[in-house]
């Protein structure tokens, strides 16, 4: 009797937050070298509470944070200017962001050693064109310890209730990625993000940097102009004789 209540009061949750939750993470970068990021993350007010931890990594990323309300959910807001693609990496989100806070310090040595060996966002720049490769992961697998099989069927079926993204814009469209989709042609990647997963984010583009080209126009123009008056002045010396 005691399980048949059970099974009915997780039937009941469910359906009372069915589209419980749904969030979306932009992050744009420019041919300059600079980048924003955008994050909302809303909820029903059941489970609004549970995006505290989340809201409080933002805010000590220096993530400018405010409250919003949409749909009748709750939820936040995050934005944040990067003048540096190489600052990226100093941020939650973009280096490895993990839902689950409870991991074990032996699991948490481990991801620490590996992101230190090798960068989410790397960038390397050319003579004319750079290149920016972007390689993490939001792993948002949740702490199974203890979890009877009720609670483990009420957390799937409450997953599927949420809808997440990961959106990179880019200069220009994509060499490569592992995105879910992209509605430009590469220009912009989409990633459907799975919760109870740890979802893997990877893609690659070179472009031409303007501030390089307007460089090297301005280079060759002066060159040009130096040679023209060369010669000007030698025609005009050789007419003069």
């Amino acid at each position: 009797m005691k399980k048949l209540f059970l099974l009915f009061s997780f039937l009941f949750l469910t359906i009372a937050l069915t589209g419980c939750a749904k969030g979306e993470v932009v992050m744009e970068l420019s041919r300059f070298g600079s980048a924003n990021i955008e994050c909302k993350i809303v909820a029903m007010p059941l489970v609004a509470s549970q995006l505290t931890s989340v809201k409080e990594d933002f805010s000590s990323d220096g993530f400018q944070v405010e409250n919003i309300n949409e749909d009748k959910m709750q939820g936040f807001i995050a934005k944040k200017h990067f003048n540096s693609l190489d600052e990226l990496n100093n941020t939650k989100i973009v280096r490895g962001f993990e839902l689950n806070k409870n991991r074990t310090q032996t699991d948490t040595a481990k991801s620490t050693e590996g992101e230190s060996k090798k960068a989410a966002v790397i960038y390397k720049q050319g003579l004319l064109f750079d290149t920016v490769a972007v390689n993490t992961h939001l792993d948002l697998r949740a702490n199974k310890k203890d979890e009877t099989k009720e609670s483990q069927w009420l957390v799937k079926n409450l997953l599927q209730q949420v809808n997440l993204r990961f959106v990179l814009k880019l200069p220009t469209a994509a060499d490569s990625s592992n995105a879910t989709t992209s509605p430009d042609g590469g220009k912009t990647l989409v990633w459907d993000l799975i919760l109870g997963e740890d979802n893997e984010l990877s893609a690659q583009v070179t472009y031409l940097n303007p501030y390089k080209a307007g460089g090297l126009l301005i280079a060759a123009l002066g060159a040009g102009i130096i040679i023209w008056r060369k010669k000007r002045r030698n025609m005009t010396n050789d007419k003069t004789a």
